[in-house]
């Protein structure tokens, strides 16, 4: 069952949270210059995901527990769909990381949490635009 909830929480399939937010058109909105991201609850299942972006339910679990102990994320870093990243800046709305030629953006929006990747030439604009789906997913009280 694990595994079958797993694959199909990256089918490019979408779902709505309580209010009809559709994730999905946000998540293919932040599908330029070859940034991927997806949006996840907190327990780690994604809501709606870039088509070829896996990260494992376990990897977006972890990433949500990060917000509440910001400071490993610069300690340990943190991996997403298989690609560790180097904390670089994290509190508790914000986690980036990079690595040699890319890097990601995390944020909490309270019940979901969006993650992005992204090459270092919309670096600015993929975190930019993470942060601030996070700000209107909070001030709208999404849920998961």
């Amino acid at each position: 069952m694990q595994m079958e909830d797993e694959r199909n929480s990256h089918d490019g399939s979408h779902k709505e949270d309580n209010m009809g937010t559709n994730f999905q058109l946000y998540v293919n909105a932040l599908a330029f210059g070859g940034t991927k991201a997806t949006i996840a609850s907190l327990d780690g299942t994604s809501l709606a995901t870039s088509p070829g972006f896996s990260p494992t339910s376990a990897e977006l679990k972890a990433i949500a527990a990060l917000f509440g102990n910001p400071d490993l994320a610069l300690a340990s870093g943190l991996t997403v769909a298989g690609v560790r990243y180097i904390g670089l800046r994290a509190d508790e709305s914000v986690i980036e990381g990079k690595t040699s030629d890319g890097g990601c953006a995390c944020a909490n929006a309270g019940q979901v949490i969006v993650v992005a990747i992204f090459d270092q030439a919309h670096a600015l604009l993929a975190t930019q635009y993470a942060r601030g789906l996070a700000l209107l997913f909070r001030s709208q009280g999404a849920q998961s």
